[in-house]
């Protein structure tokens, strides 16, 4: 039961708290992040930079075109910009499952450090479909 209100307390705050997006059917979080939470988890482990997660990513076009879908295994970074990747996976809990629209600009070019793609135009977002499934310190990791 506490669980249950914990998650309607997280869940209320998240909401009056964040701004109303430009995108239908996401929030706007403090940080300028678009989001749309698609479903809790029932963990309350949060990934931290350094932290290896677990996580199945889905990138689409602003029209939802899917341009990759995987499951991936990676070491979490320091954010190198407000709104890339890192920021959106550490909004998440270990379980949860959430939408985020970002700068397909700042991805491509400072994240992945490579060019646009033909199929996206400079300027334009992208959107991330983000499943994380697990989170592990580094010692986990390394004993896994």
């Amino acid at each position: 039961m506490n669980k249950i209100l914990f998650f309607i307390l997280v869940f209320s705050m998240m909401f009056f708290s964040c701004k109303k997006s430009s995108y239908s059917g996401y929030s706007l979080e403090k940080k300028g992040l678009n989001y749309k939470l698609i479903k809790f988890g029932e963990s309350l482990k949060k990934p931290e930079p350094g932290d290896y997660i677990t996580a199945k990513i889905t990138y689409r076009t602003i029209d939802d075109s899917i341009f990759f879908s995987g499951k991936r295994k990676f070491q979490l970074s320091k954010p190198s910009y407000p709104g890339s990747i890192d920021d959106c996976l550490m909004l998440l809990n270990e379980g949860d499952s959430a939408s985020f629209i970002i700068s397909a600009d700042n991805f491509f070019k400072n994240t992945l450090n490579t060019s646009l793609p033909s199929f996206i135009h400079e300027n334009s977002d992208i959107k991330i479909d983000v499943f994380l499934s697990e989170v592990q310190t580094q010692k986990e990791y390394q004993n896994e």
